[in-house]
């Protein structure tokens, strides 16, 4: 007899918009957050501790933040407890660089080769290869989580980053995530929709008048030295002073919904 399914197969459904599974990179201040706290009912996990000033006006949502880590798969059940008690609609991680330095912290304290125990504590050392290896299994094992709770639960994830630099010489060709090489394809697989935000400078169409400052989400490489992806025709090249309405409005109406 075969083994017995968790949760049989179902049909696909056409013309219907999946959660989003947002990556956002860019500048500090640009309005990563900003957007982030757009979308529905956020629980904010803030490794940044970066909740303040203009983005939390007239918001509703939680957040929590770490004062120290903790086991990644504690911290998803953790979410999804709450993700069912209070009916979040949206999980933010803000952001996965400062994350992925969290794990490659815990990651040191792990001995490894000839690093003694808690070698962190008492001298001043590099992170091993290996380090940065269990770094990436748990971004991946994380994120594989996230995505089934996004799924089942029709919520939506959002991902921000601080944005890393092309450089050429090291075969980095655009600008990406600022996050380890592994645990940036990962994100680049896992998203649906990601891209750099910009402030850009939007002069009057008539001329007269001081220009005024906007944001665009890019979603199309528009240039040489970016990095970006939509599933959606109606994002590309971009969405301009992006809110979780107008995303999902665009989607909507680019498939007849």
């Amino acid at each position: 007899m075969p083994a017995a399914l968790n949760r049989k197969p179902s049909a696909i459904l056409p013309d219907t918009m999946p959660p989003l599974r947002l990556g956002i990179y860019g500048e500090g201040g640009v309005g990563k957050t900003t957007l982030c706290l757009t979308f529905p009912n956020p629980l904010v996990l803030d490794f940044d501790s970066g909740l303040e000033g203009d983005a939390v006006l007239h918001v509703e949502g939680d957040e929590w933040t770490a004062d120290q880590w903790q086991d990644l798969n504690a911290l998803f059940n953790y979410v999804k407890a709450l993700t069912d008690e209070k009916q979040y609609g949206t999980i933010v991680i803000d952001s996965i660089d400062t994350l992925c330095t969290f794990l490659r912290h815990q990651a040191i304290d792990i001995p490894a080769g000839g690093r003694g125990a808690n070698a962190s504590e008492t001298q001043l050392i590099t992170a091993s290869e290996q380090d940065y290896g269990r770094v990436s299994t748990a971004v991946e094992i994380f994120l594989a989580k996230l995505k089934g709770l996004s799924k089942a639960r029709g919520v939506h994830i959002v991902i921000c980053s601080a944005v890393r630099e092309a450089e050429p010489e090291k075969g980095r060709m655009k600008r990406t995530f600022d996050c380890q090489p592994a645990v940036e394809r990962e994100l680049r697989q896992w998203c649906n929709v990601y891209g750099e935000m910009v402030a850009v400078e939007i002069k009057p169409k008539d001329g007269e008048g001081e220009p005024t400052e906007g944001r665009i989400l890019w979603t199309k490489v528009t240039d040489p030295a970016r990095k970006c992806k939509s599933r959606w025709r109606a994002l590309r090249p971009g969405v301009s002073n992006p809110t979780f309405d107008k995303i999902s409005g665009l989607i909507r109406e680019d498939n007849g919904q």
